[in-house]
């Protein structure tokens, strides 16, 4: 007779399905190997430096849900408007035969079947890794700090909840950027103890049914910069809507599976 789980027992194998194999990771970086290659042709000689900036580098990737964010950081002297550039990257990938998307601050192409966002900032300064960014949603540059954003999530002790959310968000084609939803997790958990998975994710789900539609979420590396602000009220409740719905389950296996 086959023992029952524990809640956290069934997360971590989930957790476990989900968890990218070394061939994903192989394949990951070899499209990383490709693009960046292209990003340095672009760069040339302004190129300050070139990492990866999303799930991959922060520990947060699950499988079928692998994207890859490649930072372009740009010296504080690269000639023309933060405008100018975005677009002029744009212009460089479609000659390179990449079909472009152009997102808030990023241009979306895919390569060899894999998402990849592309994130081109310019340096403040000589020193530090503040740098700033063209935003098409409000056609103005925003000041964020994106090695920041890697190592504060890299570093917390919430990557397991922000992989179950992730994998919650995927199978209910939530619109839900990972960065804000990274964010969130981090805020619904403040004081909570991180080894108490399934009462974590309850915790935030709890969040996202309540406060998360009118909860002001910042930038932790500019608080000028709301991240929130990212999805529209539809969304939000979208969002909300579900994490009701989750919180009503019979059982774990209907919350994520």
């Amino acid at each position: 007779m086959a023992l029952l789980l524990t809640p956290d027992q069934y997360l971590s194998r989930i957790l476990a399905n989900y968890t990218p194999t070394p061939a994903d990771h192989m394949r990951t970086m070899r499209v990383y190997g490709e693009v960046s290659v292209l990003l340095k042709r672009w760069a040339n000689v302004y190129l300050a430096g070139i990492r990866p900036s999303g799930s991959f580098a922060k520990g947060t990737a699950i499988r079928g849900d692998t994207d890859l964010d490649i930072f372009v950081s740009l010296k504080k002297d690269a000639p023309g408007s933060l405008e100018d550039l975005y677009y002029h990257l744009d212009a460089f990938l479609r000659g390179e035969g990449l079909a472009t998307d152009l997102r808030n601050v990023s241009i979306h192409v895919m390569h060899r079947g894999l998402s990849v966002d592309i994130v081109p900032g310019r340096k403040q300064g000589v020193l530090g890794n503040s740098h700033s960014l063209y935003s098409r949603r409000s056609e103005t540059w925003i000041q964020t700090n994106v090695d920041l954003h890697v190592n504060l999530i890299r570093e917390s002790t919430r990557k397991r909840p922000i992989c179950l959310l992730k994998i919650w968000r995927r199978l209910r084609g939530l619109e839900f950027p990972s960065f804000y939803l990274e964010l969130c997790v981090i805020e619904a958990l403040k004081g909570q103890l991180p080894l108490r998975l399934a009462n974590n994710v309850m915790t935030v789900l709890g969040f996202l049914a309540s406060d998360f539609t009118k909860r002001r979420i910042l930038d932790p590396a500019n608080s000028n910069n709301v991240v929130s602000d990212e999805l529209g009220d539809s969304e939000k409740v979208a969002i909300s809507r579900a994490a009701m719905v989750s919180l009503q389950a019979r059982s774990w296996g209907e919350i994520v599976w």
